[in-house]
């Protein structure tokens, strides 16, 4: 599969999940607009990943129209890619400090859920940092999937919540 297909494939899917997100929004349990500030973190995070995502599975195509080796552009993407993780790796520890404040029944997903994203995202960061001089294709698509990966399970986790619980991240 070439990088054209993964990158078209993966901002398909980033679409789908914010049009997803959005349909749970509207239609779904929270529709009345009784969203708890973690409900609204959670959807502002799902829908910043979500078109995060899109973004970064666009820009290839924007800067390879221009006369610029493919090595170049991932390694420029990378970083970039890399500094909008690093941003999102901040996010997750404010969320994982807000979820040390709530009551103990309702903060073990939101840490679960803050470890795994930290892993992936002190994983994904040297990664991507290490493809700024390796510039291939792989890291950057990884680095994608996973940002997408990270949507998934807040959508999930959006979904199988009921309204009310779990105030934290």
């Amino acid at each position: 599969m070439d990088y054209q297909n993964a990158l078209s494939t993966l901002a398909e899917v980033a679409i789908a999940i914010t049009g997803f997100a959005g349909v749970v929004a509207v239609f779904g349990r929270r529709s009345s607009g009784q969203w708890s500030d973690a409900e609204q973190t959670r959807l502002v995070v799902l829908l910043g990943c979500s078109l995060a995502a899109l973004l970064f599975c666009v820009l290839p195509f924007v800067v390879l129209s221009i006369p610029v080796s493919e090595s170049s552009c991932w390694r420029s993407l990378s970083v970039l890619l890399a500094v909008a993780l690093t941003v999102f790796t901040a996010q997750v520890v404010r969320v994982a400090i807000e979820a040390l404040r709530v009551p103990r029944s309702e903060r073990e997903v939101s840490l679960l859920l803050s470890a795994i994203f930290l892993t992936g995202d002190l994983l994904a960061i040297p990664l991507l940092l290490a493809n700024a001089f390796l510039g291939v294709v792989w890291p950057y698509l990884a680095a994608i999937i996973w940002v997408l990966a990270r949507a998934a399970m807040i959508f999930v986790r959006m979904v199988m919540i009921p309204v009310g619980r779990g105030s934290a991240g």
